[in-house]
């Protein structure tokens, strides 16, 4: 999982929960 990644799209980061 890239932390970094989630921060610059937390939209993805939702969708991933």
């Amino acid at each position: 999982r890239k932390n970094k990644g989630l921060l610059r799209i937390p939209i993805k980061h939702k969708q991933e929960k």
